[in-house]
């Protein structure tokens, strides 16, 4: 019997250089969640970043859906995407990673598992 092909989910992380707080991070469940939590990032930061970058930021969050329609392919696909914009205090890079995350055990089976696995004590 073939194994099961576990469903790609999608690690969305934000990292801020200087680190002044802890990565932040999601699990998405598709690329365009995935993608629409980046361009959250981006709104958020758009104001602190230097005059080329805001432009270029700018001009990724208006064309978002059609551009990134390639990066929702690619993503399905199990590549990674990445976005780097920086300003004159900081840089901000937004990576995706598609990964299969193992399924969780329900408690009870794995309760018994443990008992079945350890051997019998004499």
């Amino acid at each position: 019997m073939p194994a099961a092909t576990l469903p790609l989910r999608y690690w969305c992380r934000c990292e801020r250089t200087p680190t002044p707080s802890a990565p932040r991070g999601i699990l998405a469940l598709t690329p365009g969640e995935a993608l629409e939590w980046v361009r959250e990032g981006v709104r958020d930061v758009v104001a602190e970043l230097a005059a080329e970058e805001f432009d270029r930021a700018w001009s990724w969050l208006g064309d978002h859906w059609r551009r990134t329609e390639a990066d929702r392919r690619s993503l399905r696909a199990g590549l990674p995407y990445a976005l780097r914009l920086g300003g004159p205090a900081a840089l901000w890079t937004w990576t995706v990673h598609p990964v299969q995350p193992l399924p969780l055990l329900d408690r009870r089976l794995a309760t018994t598992t443990r008992r079945i696995a350890q051997p019998a004590e004499r």
